[in-house]
């Protein structure tokens, strides 16, 4: 932190060095509200602030929101990983009927026929198959690999150059989207209402701002002995956040 900001934002007090106690930007980000929500919270318990209820409360509170922020978080990153494992097995998928229509025109009349009895197989799926739901996709992949595991089907795979690795693929990708999957829907179903991460980091920033901030700015003038080294503590926090936020912005405004 340079020199100029700590002048900028502190203040003498006999002794003492108060630094200002800014709010948190409101168009921070839900990781970063939760960031230093969780910082502070670290921050209070090795503070030992005794027989203040009021700050007790507003602690409490906050703990409660940023467990809720960071499950919500949790959440939509499940949400991130489980669509990437969809395209993923989509890529599989696309590849396999590319390799087929190769394999349909290649010029050796073994591997053209082989070409032309898996794809057949495969037509009964056909690309449209990505255009359907998550479950329905995850069925009919299922059953087109059942039908490429019959006996019949396995000379024709060999002689298709790359198919036995493909379909291997094909069938990795889509263990780990229902991997993926699963651990979506259990952490919907560990909560009974969901709230968006939006939301929760509005309530978070309400809360430092309009309770933690005005308490710590008024108590910290009249007890500096106790209050003073965790509201300074937050006040780095908090402006260490809003800087991140001001040169993100910064940088969407130059490109």
């Amino acid at each position: 932190m340079s020199n100029a900001f700590r002048m900028k934002n502190s203040v003498r007090k006999g002794k003492s060095l108060v630094i200002m106690l800014t709010k948190l930007m409101t168009n921070c980000r839900a990781t970063e509200a939760g960031s230093v929500s969780g910082e502070i919270l670290i921050a209070y318990r090795r503070a030992a602030i005794n027989g203040d209820s009021h700050l007790a409360n507003i602690m409490e509170a906050m703990e409660k929101q940023t467990k809720a922020l960071t499950t919500a978080i949790d959440r939509d990153r499940a949400k991130s990983a489980l669509k990437e494992k969809n395209a993923a097995r989509h890529n599989h998928w696309r590849s396999l009927s590319y390799q087929l229509l190769g394999a349909v025109h290649h010029p050796a009349t073994e591997v053209q026929s082989a070409g032309e009895k898996v794809y057949h197989v495969f037509e009964k799926y056909g690309l449209a198959l990505m255009r359907k739901s998550y479950s329905t996709q995850t069925t009919l992949i299922r059953s087109f690999l059942m039908d490429l595991s019959e006996p019949d089907m396995q000379q024709p795979i060999e002689l298709i150059s790359g198919c036995t690795e493909r379909l291997t693929l094909l069938e990795a990708a889509q263990e780990e989207f229902e991997d993926s999957r699963l651990k979506l829907q259990t952490a919907r179903g560990k909560e009974r209402k969901l709230v968006s991460a939006t939301r929760l980091k509005q309530e978070v920033v309400s809360l430092v701002n309009k309770q933690l901030v005005v308490h710590l700015r008024a108590m910290q003038q009249v007890d500096d002995a106790t209050y003073g080294n965790f509201a300074r503590t937050v006040a780095k926090m908090v402006a260490g956040t809003n800087l991140q936020v001001k040169r993100r912005r910064k940088k969407t405004e130059k490109a």
